[in-house]
């Protein structure tokens, strides 16, 4: 449960561990991680004034796999830039308001990677 472990240490604690290599998610984890962040979701929109947008599981899952491999290619430093663009796909489904919000509760978490990165390397690719 790999990916499932990163987005609730990333959500509980603001802290996350990452494998020193690529790998690829089961889809129990995919399943388990999914849930996660629907009931992430469900909280956050308490705090909402109005009306939320609903949830995106594409975008939320989506989101959840890009940051954990911005993490990984963070340590793996050989990966070069053919790899990391192999890795960080656009996302492809529709954009509106629903995927945007689910794919932010994760992205919002990016500014502390961001500020990371330029730490090793203020002209790294991953930036």
């Amino acid at each position: 449960m790999e990916l499932a472990t990163f987005i609730k240490g990333l959500i509980t604690e603001g802290k996350v561990s990452v494998k020193g290599v690529l790998i690829s998610f089961p889809e129990e984890d995919l399943f388990e991680t999914k849930k996660i962040l629907r009931e992430y979701y469900e909280e956050d929109i308490l705090e909402m004034p109005g009306t939320a947008p609903s949830f995106s599981e594409e975008a939320a899952i989506w989101a959840a796999e890009y940051f954990y491999r911005v993490v990984q290619l963070t340590i793996i430093r050989d990966a070069g830039e053919e790899k990391i663009k192999e890795q960080l796909k656009p996302f492809a489904g529709e954009i509106n308001a629903a995927a945007m919000y689910s794919a932010d509760l994760i992205f919002r978490h990016l500014p502390s990677l961001i500020d990371l990165v330029k730490g090793f390397a203020p002209a790294d690719v991953l930036l």
